[in-house]
């Protein structure tokens, strides 16, 4: 919107109506310049990922040849709250357009959506949410949502309702082995599960649909250490065991840096800093903001 010192800033009427609230300005009859974008290699193969934020705040995503999520890889996203994670993760799974269609509902043009988003060679940028996941491309999202009122096996079938019956009780199995914890409470209502055991549920849901790409939006969010622990050692068996590709984001980057092939650090929707798992962990920027020291 702009760019400059204080006082530039605030010059220019769009910045002071935005700030304001005086006025929502929609994002695409804003001036777009390409050179302000920093690169960010999160998704697809070639083309752009530009996700949009709400009220007018941009999450925006370069994508280049040859660095993209692999098949078989963990890849991170670390970013403190308000990065722009969770706004990434809707773009990825098409939430963002069920969202975009209730913002025209109310009237409001807050969500601007532009830029591709290729999976496995295919552009599936208008590619509704409920058709990504027929593909492959399955979201478990923050803050476990389950259906409380169900118990722990009937939210298992629920999730595989695309699939065949075979294939739930498949994959339903899988998810009790991969999570011991959730075969002892399969008859519980999910309203009464703790908040790890919400959060193994809601992967587990997830899993049911067979995914080749799991997205994992801040899984660890409210757990104990221990729950931390436990659900970090599942997704590395859930690698391990079934190769799915997992894209993960998460805001506590301690347990989730060592076990991820490629990370990328977000600040306010743009990319900060790329490295392994490793270089990362190394990286005194990380360490002071995200260890403490």
């Amino acid at each position: 919107i702009a760019i400059g010192a204080n006082r530039e800033v605030m010059k220019p009427p769009k910045p002071v109506a935005r700030m304001a609230n005086v006025e929502v300005v929609a994002v695409d009859s804003l001036p777009f310049d390409e050179e302000l974008l920093l690169p960010a290699r999160i998704m697809a193969s070639e083309t752009a990922l530009i996700s949009p934020e709400f009220g007018g705040r941009l999450s925006q995503w370069k994508v280049k040849e040859g660095q993209a999520v692999k098949e078989g890889e963990i890849v991170g996203v670390i970013g403190s709250n308000s990065a722009g994670k969770t706004t990434l993760m809707n773009t990825v799974s098409g939430l963002i357009i069920d969202m975009k269609i209730k913002e025209q509902r109310k009237g409001g043009e807050r969500i601007t959506i532009y830029g591709e988003i290729i999976f496995n060679g295919q552009d599936i940028t208008d590619t509704h949410p409920y058709h990504r996941v027929k593909m492959g491309l399955v979201l478990a999202r923050e803050r476990h949502p389950i259906f409380p009122e169900s118990d722990v096996t009937e939210n298992l079938k629920i999730a595989g309702h695309q699939r065949s019956k075979s294939e739930i009780k498949e994959m339903t199995q899988y998810a009790f082995t991969l999570f011991p914890a959730l075969s002892q409470l399969r008859r519980r209502k999910a309203g009464f599960l703790s908040g790890g055991e919400q959060q193994m549920l809601s992967i587990g849901m997830a899993l049911v649909t067979k995914p080749t790409l799991l997205l994992l939006d801040e899984p660890l969010l409210g757990l104990s250490p221990m729950m931390q622990t436990m659900l970090v050692e599942a997704i590395q068996n859930l690698r391990k065991e079934s190769g799915i590709t997992i894209f993960i984001t998460e805001q506590f980057a301690r347990p989730i840096l060592p076990m991820i092939d490629r990370g990328y650090v977000i600040e306010n929707g743009m990319l900060a800093l790329t490295g392994t798992g490793a270089e990362l962990m190394d990286n005194p920027e990380i360490k002071a903001a995200y260890f403490g020291i």
